[in-house]
């Protein structure tokens, strides 16, 4: 058998790895068709989606150079070159990668794909649009392509576009985890939250080692605490107003502080009751990992949830034992209020205003498709 031969022998074994999710041991295939043909592109190639597969970003970058330097006109090694740039972070570079693929080869979907994606990291959220949607007209039945669109449509804020994407990836992948995340999300956004939970646990069912999807059932579950969070801090806050105009005043001082306990003793029931029903409602494994969490960030405020009013403890209180637990707890409910309102609130108000001019108006050098 010739040297060629036993190349390609070992390039159809690391291929068949490569589908079977064995990157690693496809890389020592690989390394023995390196040695044997180094002049051959296909080897680097393969190589570099290997790499990509193991998030070794910056090895992947070099194998898919050294495929391009043999083989110029590969639209497929500009493709790996420009995934492993955006792996990187070097946007600017996986744009020019990836139009390079583009050019190469305009009828692959999935050069349109990587574009849309290197797109979207330079905040070209049109243009990538506009290249998402070029991968779907040259293959309607690619799932990552709908999911792409399903995801820029929802940084466009358009729920209902972005359900229908995730929708019609999900009915072409059944058994993709990432895809059944997003449509989740999509339907939390919608207030649907049963049915986010649903597909959150799904997806974990999937992938138990997924971060992402375990951290977005457990918001997701928060979230369900939230109205919960709302009366029992305002029944808490009246409270602590009722006590503190008392002692100001001098008036029914004894009258104003029992009511404000009773107030304060009514929201922590309140919301322990809510918990409760709320944990009824969720499945079970969601519920669980909601009650780790709480148990996890007891008395710790570097480990809370600083989003829900409810969330906050006067830690400085527990820290410094000088402030008055009421003083306390409601310089806490002002914080809440008033912080995420003022740090978060009005700039990500006008940052949306932006991006929806944005999407109406797309720059000047903003990718189009060429026909």
């Amino acid at each position: 058998m010739s040297v060629t031969e036993d190349s390609w022998r070992l390039q159809a074994e690391a291929e068949a790895l490569i589908d079977l999710g064995r990157h690693q041991q496809a890389l020592g295939v690989l390394a023995r068709a390196v040695a044997l043909d180094p002049d051959a592109a296909r080897p680097h190639a393969l190589r570099a989606q290997c790499l990509l597969a193991l998030e070794r970003n910056d090895e992947a970058g070099e194998a898919a150079s050294a495929a391009i330097a043999r083989e110029p006109e590969s639209a497929h090694a500009y493709r790996l070159l420009a995934m492993a740039q955006l792996g990187q972070g070097t946007a600017k570079d996986a744009k020019i990668s990836a139009l390079q693929a583009v050019g190469l080869d305009p009828d692959e979907p999935f050069n349109y794909v990587v574009l849309a994606e290197a797109l979207q990291a330079r905040r070209d959220e049109a243009g990538a649009l506009a290249a998402a949607r070029r991968a779907i007209e040259l293959d309607p039945e690619n799932p990552a392509a709908h999911d792409l669109e399903g995801r820029l449509l929802l940084a466009h804020d358009d729920i209902a576009g972005a359900e229908a994407s995730f929708r019609r990836a999900l009915a072409l992948d059944p058994e993709d985890d990432g895809i059944l995340n997003n449509l989740a999300i999509v339907l939390g956004r919608q207030g649907k939250r049963e049915q986010a939970v649903a597909g959150l646990q799904a997806a974990a069912r999937m992938d138990p080692a997924d971060e992402l999807v375990r951290g977005n059932v457990l918001a997701m579950a928060r979230s369900h605490l939230s109205w919960v969070g709302w009366l029992a801090g305002i029944l808490a806050l009246l409270g602590v107003l009722v006590a503190v105009v008392g002692l100001a005043t001098g008036t029914g001082v004894a009258g104003a502080l029992v009511t404000g306990v009773v107030l304060i003793a009514l929201a922590a029931a309140l919301y322990e009751w809510g918990m409760t029903r709320v944990y009824a409602r969720l499945p079970e494994p969601t519920a669980q990992l909601l009650r780790d969490d709480h148990r996890a960030r007891r008395l710790k405020p570097w480990r809370w949830h600083w989003s829900s009013i409810t969330s906050l403890r006067p830690w400085w209180w527990l820290l410094l034992q000088r402030i008055p637990p009421p003083v306390a707890l409601l310089v806490n409910l002002v914080l809440g209020l008033a912080i995420p309102f003022l740090l978060l609130g009005v700039p990500f108000s006008a940052w949306r205003a932006w991006r929806w001019y944005r999407r109406e108006h797309p720059a000047r050098g903003s990718w189009r498709p060429s026909r």
